[in-house]
């Protein structure tokens, strides 16, 4: 539990920052995602940061029950 609570502490206000600054700057948004979508090398350097991330969160995460925290997503 330990584990999702600091998950969550870490992540959960990058997300309301980064929801913000979505509803703040719709058009700004659409611009930096056409560019991002153009460019090759972006694309690749995220899939390469990303990926790492990803499984580690996994790796340290891994909790699968069939509970009712997680019968919504059944």
């Amino acid at each position: 539990m330990s584990t999702s609570i600091f998950l969550a502490q870490l992540m959960g206000p990058l997300m309301l920052l980064m929801g913000a600054f979505v509803v703040l700057n719709p058009e700004r948004i659409r611009r930096i995602g056409r560019e991002f979508l153009e460019s090759e090398a972006l694309l690749l350097l995220s899939g390469i940061l990303t990926l790492p991330v990803g499984l580690a969160i996994v790796l340290n995460h891994n909790v699968w029950s069939a509970d009712w925290r997680s019968s919504a997503l059944i």
